[in-house]
């Protein structure tokens, strides 16, 4: 009976070892799966933030843009550039491009020089900033530097009409109309409606 005593004894003894040990890893799993919502939830309010720093992004640079000051403009840009931080999403060039207009209104073609091509830098996926650097140089009357540009633009997007009319129009400036044609049948291939425009 004693044996036997001592066996129920150790099976007693191993049973509550199995107890303890399935406890013991129900606790992580359950600390693990508290710790993923955790961090599940976090991301989520991460997303939204962002969402809405975004949306209030293009709502400032809307109600800025819509100022008929241009000094004012600038100042507002360049508050914006030093106050608003870093988020990813958001598109910093645009500040730069929207800035870089408003120096150009004012007759800082230096400034605005400076903004576009620090947008160009930093937004090297869309044509926007060659679009701003193209216009700048016709600005200056330097067409052949205008061309230029736009072609780099054309390299990110080679059926962009505006950009292919802006290159006929800076050759038709320079007096090279065959070449300003070619451009201008390049850019209504892709859009047939700028032919009102046109003729």
């Amino acid at each position: 009976k004693k044996e036997e005593i001592n066996k129920l004894t150790a099976e007693e003894k191993k049973t509550q070892e199995e107890i303890d040990s399935y406890n013991e890893a129900m606790a992580a799993v359950n600390k693990a799966l508290a710790e993923a919502a955790k961090k599940a939830e976090e991301q989520i309010k991460r997303i939204l933030d962002k969402s809405t720093y975004r949306q209030n992004f293009y709502d400032t640079l809307t109600r800025i843009a819509n100022i008929s000051d241009f000094g004012r403009q600038v100042q507002e840009y360049t508050h914006f550039l030093r106050t608003s931080g870093d988020v990813e999403g958001v598109n910093y060039a645009y500040v730069y491009i929207c800035r870089g207009d408003a120096y150009l209104m004012l007759s800082r073609a230096d400034k605005a020089l400076s903004d576009y091509e620090t947008a160009a830098k930093l937004d090297t996926k869309t044509v926007a900033p060659f679009f701003a650097l193209g216009h700048y140089y016709v600005t200056q009357k330097d067409f052949k530097k205008s061309i230029e540009i736009y072609e780099e633009g054309l390299k990110i997007d080679p059926q962009d009409d505006n950009l292919l009319m802006n290159i006929a129009n800076s050759y038709s400036a320079m007096g090279e109309y065959a070449k300003a044609d070619e451009y201008y049948d390049r850019a209504l291939t892709f859009n047939p409606d700028l032919a009102m425009a046109y003729y």
